[in-house]
């Protein structure tokens, strides 16, 4: 789609940064910045419940998206597939280096 901004360093390295601080933070089995910030969200709304999938869900659609979105494994499963994506990341950087964009 010639989109200039995904070769872009800035945008390269956001993307470097925030998926080896998700690794760093799996492996050091801390929770999720995201998770503590929706959950005091979640409380300050009026609503105690924890994240969905971690109770009874009260609806279908919440149940279904529960189910699908929050994925009973090992940690470890999770770890080594995060982990994969950042070499990944990192391996794009050498077949494709970030371009000096405008």
């Amino acid at each position: 789609w010639h989109w200039a901004w995904i070769d872009a360093l800035w945008f390269r390295l956001t993307h470097l940064v925030a998926i080896l601080f998700v690794v760093v933070q799996f492996w050091l089995q801390n929770v999720c910045p995201l998770a503590t910030l929706e959950l005091w969200l979640r409380r300050g709304a009026g609503g105690g419940r924890a994240a969905p999938g971690t109770f009874p869900a009260v609806g279908f659609i919440e149940y279904w998206l529960g189910r699908f979105l929050y994925i009973k494994a090992p940690w470890w499963i999770f770890a080594s597939i995060y982990s994969l994506f950042a070499m990944l990341v990192v391996l794009s950087w050498l077949k494709y280096p970030p371009q000096r964009v405008p």
